[in-house]
């Protein structure tokens, strides 16, 4: 007899807009030294210190998001989205069932060669609790959970890292009832504040699903005014133009550069703990869509005294991520063609070669902030089987983001990045 098993991985952002008052603070190399204008009467987010292999790994997570933004998607992809944080998660957390051959090239392809499962596990359980108090303004709250139908026995093992590092506890449901359904909604609508009010109609079936919720708010530091929103073009990838509204504001002190390729800008978010960062490029220019690229733009931004915006207003949802054949191409074969790939998992044995991802996500950008969620799954069936760099350009700059352009947000102390998407098109 064979079941279905489902891993699920949901992330979920929400980013609110509020008026501030204006304080200037001068940039440096402290990642407390942020470029920015904040309420005065705010100090600036704490910071996150992480050891040198956490270091380690978060580079090589942000790495793999952007594979997975360039190689993962379809060329014609109408408006992409990644989570690499949320990827690095379910992905640690499944690799935790995984045998010990099976875990050295998940590691090799997501968290870097030199990394551990436990160095793994250890960083993203040092985010979850630093997020929790990392910047009063804002709130990151990483929740998990496994669920099991009757018939599945997780291993002990398992239990206990998901306990010990995703503070989850394993489940069994009877998933061919309406209970199961009724619980496990009520659960993810739970850890993402409402975002994701469930996600199933119906009594799941014959299956286990493990669920990793990110939910993050918070306030721009600089608000947009509402009265300055007004139509113009938006020209898609296709040639086509779009009528869209576009949010306009003029910034102080936040990081700009201008080059031959593009031009790009960073709005902080609340007391600085994240950044939104855009990147548009020069007519005829490809979009930055790797991490050395990525840094490159980074390194050439500086503190600009003036910076004139202009942000489409937008809301997409995307979900052709081909996750699978992004790890198959960076090397991971044995967990989709060992047969006891997944032997620390459950019993009875995964057959790991009916393993499917999917990642979906949903945001929206407005006046207000930003709003998304976005879902990570892993399914299978059941056999039984065996910064900052020098100021360039003039202290006065323009970006209209008129025409396809990359946006990241990140955390600041760390550059953990939450989130990473392309706007091709914003035709109705």
């Amino acid at each position: 007899m064979r079941k279905n098993i489902i891993f699920l991985f949901s992330f979920l952002l929400l980013v609110g807009c509020s008026k501030s008052e204006q304080n200037e603070i001068i940039p440096g190399d402290d990642p407390n030294q942020q470029p920015g204008i904040v309420k005065e009467e705010l100090s600036v987010s704490k910071s996150i210190y992480l050891e040198i292999e956490e270091k380690n790994i978060l580079e090589k997570v942000k790495d793999f998001g952007f594979t997975i933004l360039q190689d993962g998607v379809p060329a014609d992809a109408r408006n992409p989205i990644v989570s690499p944080l949320s990827c690095s998660y379910g992905l640690a957390m499944l690799a935790n069932g995984m045998n010990e051959e099976s875990v050295k090239e998940l590691l090799n392809a997501v968290a870097g060669e030199d990394a551990t499962l436990d160095d793994w596990n250890r960083v993203n359980h040092t985010l979850t609790t630093e997020f929790l108090a990392l910047d009063p303004t804002s709130v990151v709250k990483i929740s998990n959970s496994v669920w099991g139908n009757t018939g599945i026995a997780f291993e002990t093992a398992f239990s206990g890292e998901m306990e010990k590092w995703y503070s989850a506890t394993c489940n069994n449901v009877d998933m061919t009832s309406a209970a199961a359904a009724e619980a496990i909604n009520s659960w993810i609508n739970s850890a993402t504040e409402g975002l994701i009010p469930s996600l199933f109609d119906n009594a799941p079936g014959e299956a286990a699903y493990l669920i990793n919720a990110l939910y993050f708010s918070g306030k721009w530091t600089m608000p947009f005014d509402k009265s300055l929103t007004e139509k113009k073009d938006f020209h898609n990838a296709d040639g086509s133009v779009a009528d869209v509204d576009f949010m306009n504001g003029v910034f102080e002190d936040i990081l700009f550069a201008e080059t031959a390729d593009y031009k790009a800008m960073c709005l902080p978010l609340g007391n600085l703990g994240f950044n939104f960062y855009a990147i548009l490029p020069r007519e005829g220019k490809n979009l930055p869509l790797s991490l050395a690229e990525w840094y490159e733009v980074r390194n050439k931004m500086g503190s600009y005294d003036e910076v004139t915006v202009s942000l489409p207003k937008f809301k997409t949802e995307f979900e052709e991520v081909n996750v699978k054949e992004v790890l198959k191409a960076k090397g991971v074969k044995k967990l989709f063609d060992d047969a006891n790939s997944l032997e620390r998992l459950c019993s009875p044995m995964i057959d790991p070669k009916t393993l499917t991802f999917l990642h979906k996500s949903v945001l929206g950008i407005d006046e207000s902030g930003a709003e998304g969620a976005s879902e990570f799954m892993t399914g299978m069936d059941l056999a039984v089987i065996g910064g900052s760099g020098e100021p360039s350009g003039p202290k006065i700059g323009e970006i209209k983001l008129n025409r396809p352009f990359l946006y990241l947000i990140e955390e600041r102390s760390t550059h953990a990045l939450l989130f990473i998407g392309v706007i091709n098109d914003l035709q109705k």
